[in-house]
């Protein structure tokens, strides 16, 4: 892997890569955990649409890695199996996926009582389906919007960070270091809170990239123009396996302290996989709104 020496075992999901051609994925364990705590779904549905999920284990519970992988499998699933259903929004198909895996994280199995918390997880997901786009996440796992150049981040986090930045009392320089910095305020798990999952729905009126990623990668580049200028600039790279190892790549030289994924897919007029190089330079309109 090109900037670092992490390499892949028989079996092992230290380092998983996934290449639709349109759209690409690859989670990496980093340099300092044992274990990837992060995990993927990348599925395009035959004629029909493109779903993708990313997942972050929240290391201060059990089995964090089985939660994410329990997550992201799920909300696959649910959003594959409605798709090919027919019969729903984009945002009902994310807010049903959201449910199940919050069912998902929920059920597996822990001990009670100990330091650690029940398996939890954080969740973002994106479905492109009759020419829109929903996002829907919990915890501060990102989606992006990047598209002329320019990057939208779709997704606020639900951490303690964002609460302080948002409400005016705290900078995001000041933010940083503090020791709640990390801290988020809504998960997957038996232990979640009741907040509800927020759903962001959109229609490109041109052709864009859709990100997806985890705190691995996003926690070294916060801001959504040195997104732009790493994936967005024209002309786009069409290899998004490439851009994906080399965004990876960028995360390991910087530390590589936590686990990294991201998830990268072109939707263009017509669909999934119909960007040209160059996309248009208008943004996407959006429209947010939070649902259970």
């Amino acid at each position: 892997m090109t900037g670092g020496d992490r390499l892949t075992r028989p079996g092992s999901t230290d380092h998983v890569e996934v290449d639709l051609g349109f759209g690409a994925g690859l989670t990496d364990r980093g340099r300092s955990h044992r274990r990837n705590e992060d995990a993927l779904h990348l599925e395009a549905i035959e004629g029909i649409g493109v779903i993708a999920v990313v997942c972050d284990g929240v290391s201060l519970s059990q089995a964090p890695d089985v939660a994410a992988r329990a997550a992201a499998g799920t909300a696959g699933a649910t959003l594959a199996a409605g798709l090919r259903r027919g019969g729903m929004a984009p945002a009902e198909l994310a807010q049903d996926a959201v449910r199940a895996a919050q069912r998902a994280v929920a059920d597996t199995a822990h001990s009670t009582g100990g330091e650690l918390g029940p398996p939890s997880c954080t969740l973002v997901l994106g479905v492109y389906v009759d020419g829109e786009v929903a996002v829907s996440w919990v915890g501060d796992s990102r989606a992006y919007w990047v598209s002329g150049g320019v990057a939208v981040q779709l997704t606020s986090d639900n951490s303690w960070a964002w609460e302080q930045i948002q409400s005016g009392r705290m900078t995001e320089d000041e933010t940083r270091g503090h020791p709640r910095s990390q801290q988020i305020t809504a998960w997957l798990g038996a232990d979640a809170p009741d907040l509800d999952a927020q759903i962001v729905t959109f229609r490109p009126h041109g052709t864009g990239r859709l990100v997806l990623c985890s705190d691995g990668l996003w926690g070294w580049l916060p801001s959504p123009d040195e997104l732009a200028r790493l994936v967005g600039s024209p002309p786009l790279e069409p290899d998004l396996l490439a851009q994906a190892r080399r965004l990876v790549a960028l995360a390991l030289a910087a530390g590589g302290h936590d686990d990294i994924t991201v998830v990268l897919v072109d939707v263009g007029a017509g669909g999934p996989g119909d960007a040209p190089a160059r996309p248009n330079d208008t943004n996407a309109s959006l429209r947010g709104r939070a649902e259970r």
